[in-house]
């Protein structure tokens, strides 16, 4: 492993593991950075939650986006 990596993440919670395993397997040098007395504090914060009814109003034009993105997420995890 280099002294210096390509990308530093900062966070090992559910999105920072994710985007680092991506690059990871891309081929780029990545080295996670977590405070070691709070480890997975994203799920807190719902961090990655798909509640597109819950982030957006009626009248919001992405709002048909987002349920669309939910509805295919949910196809493609089976």
């Amino acid at each position: 492993m280099p002294l210096i990596p390509d990308v530093l993440v900062i966070g090992g919670g559910p999105i920072g593991t994710g985007c680092a395993r991506a690059l990871a397997r891309a081929g780029a040098h990545v080295t996670v950075v977590e405070r070691p007395s709070a480890p997975g504090d994203a799920w807190q914060a719902s961090a990655g939650m798909l509640a597109a009814q819950v982030e957006a109003h009626r009248d919001d034009p992405l709002l048909e986006l987002a349920l669309a993105g939910r509805g295919f997420y949910a196809e493609q995890a089976e």
